[in-house]
């Protein structure tokens, strides 16, 4: 029974997971070092979810280790003292000017579509690419949709029940895709 279960195991992860939709320029992606995290969009009804999304990705990548990651405080002060809005997507100039402050070969912005529970079940829908600085050139990008029941491996394990542990899960997941 023990050898059933061993072999079953990882075909189940299999199926019952998917690559979150991307594209990636990897030879692009290998000279970025350091990165800048934006505000998330965000376009559900709870008002905190941009925020906390966020702050979890933000987290997930200097976790990573893969980029050297500006602090949130310094792109804040930096879009503060720039007037721009915190929904406002960065154009070119503002790009540059980050580039020449801070130091940061690329930003990463992304939108929050769903980040709510379906009875107790919670969703994340999450979109998310990195441009240059310099360029304005999308080098990476991706999309992924999980609830909580995505990460269930047998008799409720894996089943992540609270909308913080899923977006650490799924910025885990998109994160996996920019590997180098």
């Amino acid at each position: 029974m023990r050898s059933l279960v061993c072999l079953l195991a990882p075909l189940l992860l299999l199926g019952c997971s998917t690559l979150p939709r991307h594209y990636v320029d990897r030879a692009a992606l290998e000279e970025i070092e350091k990165v800048a995290v934006l505000p998330f969009q965000n376009l559900t009804d709870d008002p905190i979810a941009g925020e906390v999304t966020t702050r979890i990705f933000h987290a997930e990548l200097i976790r990573s280790g893969l980029f050297a990651v500006e602090e949130l405080g310094n792109i804040e002060d930096f879009m503060f003292q720039q007037r721009i809005r915190r929904r406002a997507e960065l154009d070119r100039m503002h790009l540059l000017l980050l580039r020449r402050r801070l130091g940061t070969e690329a930003v990463i912005m992304g939108t929050v579509s769903r980040f709510e529970y379906v009875g107790e079940v919670p969703r994340v829908a999450l979109a998310v690419r990195m441009v240059t600085t310099e360029e304005g050139r999308i080098v990476w990008k991706a999309r992924i949709e999980r609830d909580g029941e995505d990460y269930l491996l047998v008799l409720n394990l894996g089943r992540i029940r609270s909308l913080q542990r899923l977006c650490r899960a799924v910025a885990r997941e998109l994160i996996r895709t920019m590997r180098r």
